[in-house]
Formats: structure tokens, C-alpha cells, sequence
């Protein structure tokens, strides 16, 4: 089984499904013989990393695992808003440092890491820098952009990707959401071919509505094999 790097995951938007889409990338990690780690740094709008709104409870207690959502998480705030926000809300700051940090303590239990962003690419965590600034520094990981799947998902896809690249993210992945079903998909295609076009970057997958997500998230994670591949894993 050939190493790969850690995933992390950036939105166009909040609500596009990212936590949808790191419980595949866990799901096909696992079937592939992988044992990766999820991780949310920043979570904001419940009271703690175990609520049962948040995201870490979300995708943990779908992959039947025990209470690791503490572990998930780096700062938990009470407040549904921009992590900066929510923190100042709360009285506190994001130290840049801290999440370096939480980022080389989860890397050091030799596990792949598959870390979720907070809301889209350019959401703030601090007076100067978002999401993405702290994301762009951690060389190590491979980007995926969890877009929307409907009408205007090609604007708010392609400034994700000008802002990663800006940052020097250059190569990343992208996966469509279709998170209610209600895009046809006759459009998903165009918009995929609309990314391609004007940047280069395929999009390796759509990832349609599940009407019950306990058992037909396993079916979906298999559409990520593209991404398995193309990560240089052997999934024969």
C-alpha cells in the first residue's frame, strides 16, 4: 500500500457538504486499508465537539466509532458563525501556532489525516488570515474543494480555486455536491466542464443526494476511487 498524504477538505461555501464528503473520504480510506484520522480544527455553532449537531459527531458516529469528537477538535464555539467571530464572541483568539501545532500531534500517531475547514475558503479565523492561509501552509496535505452542485456553483468554484492558488495551491481536487438531488445532471456536467476549461482541474467525481446516508454512504465513497488513484494508493 503505497503512503499518501493528508486530505483536507475546503468549501466553496458553508452547507455544500463537506462533512458528507470527509465521511466518504474516511469510508474509502478504511476500504482501502487505510486507517485515516478525522479532524476539524475549527467548529463553531454547537457546545461542544459532541453535540450531536456537530460535524465531528456527525461523521464519527456514521463511521461506528466511539467518542473521539473531543479529540477531533481544536476550538469549539458556541456561536454559528465565522470562526473568528465566534472566538471573539467568546471572549478568545485562534492562535495560528496552536493549530501548527494540533496539526504535528495528530501527524506524529502516524495515521492520514482527513481535516474538514469551516465554512468556505476565505472564512476568517483570525483579524488577517482565513481558512485557506492556515490550510496553504501545511505542505503536506492534498486539497479537495467540496463545491455545490447547482446554478452558481461555477462562480464560487472557480474564485475558491484563484484563492488557493494565490496561495500556491495549484493542483487541488475538486468534488461536486449534490447534496438535495435537485441538479440535473446534464448541468453538473457543464459546470464540471466549465472548471475544466478555464483552469485546467478536472473534477474527479459528483457526489448525488442519499435518501438514507447509514447505508448508501458506502456505495457513494466508492465514486472517490478516482481520487484513491490518482493519490497513487492501490485500490486493486
Amino acid at each position: 500500500m503505497s503512503p499518501i498524504k493528508d486530505i483536507c477538505i475546503t468549501g466553496t461555501d458553508t452547507d455544500v457538504g463537506k462533512s458528507v464528503l470527509s465521511l466518504l473520504v474516511m469510508k474509502i480510506l478504511r476500504a482501502n486499508g487505510l486507517n485515516p484520522l478525522y479532524l476539524k480544527p475549527f467548529q463553531t455553532g454547537c457546545h461542544s465537539p459532541s453535540h450531536p449537531y456537530s460535524d465531528p459527531s456527525f461523521v464519527l458516529t456514521l463511521l461506528g466509532g466511539g467518542d473521539e469528537s473531543k479529540d477531533s477538535v481544536l476550538y469549539c464555539f458556541r456561536e454559528a458563525k465565522a470562526p473568528y467571530f465566534a472566538a471573539r464572541d467568546a471572549g478568545k483568539k485562534i492562535d495560528p501556532a496552536a493549530f501548527k501545532a494540533f496539526i504535528e500531534e495528530k501527524r506524529a500517531m502516524g495515521r492520514p489525516l482527513v481535516v474538514e475547514g469551516a465554512g468556505g475558503a476565505l472564512v476568517p479565523v483570525t483579524e488577517r488570515l482565513n481558512v485557506i492561509d492556515l490550510f496553504a501552509k501545511e505542505e503536506n496535505f492534498v486539497h479537495i474543494v467540496a463545491a455545490r452542485a447547482g446554478l452558481g456553483t461555477i462562480n464560487h468554484t472557480l474564485l475558491t480555486l484563484e484563492a488557493m492558488s494565490n496561495r500556491g495551491i495549484t493542483r487541488p481536487f475538486v468534488v461536486f455536491m449534490d447534496r438535495d438531488g435537485a441538479t440535473d445532471p446534464v448541468m453538473i456536467a457543464e459546470h464540471m466542464e466549465a472548471v475544466e476549461r478555464i483552469t485546467g482541474i478536472r473534477a474527479v467525481a459528483s457526489i448525488g443526494r442519499m435518501c438514507c446516508i447509514e447505508t448508501e454512504s458506502d456505495a457513494m465513497a466508492e465514486r472517490l476511487l478516482p481520487l484513491l488513484r490518482a493519490l497513487g494508493v492501490d485500490t486493486e
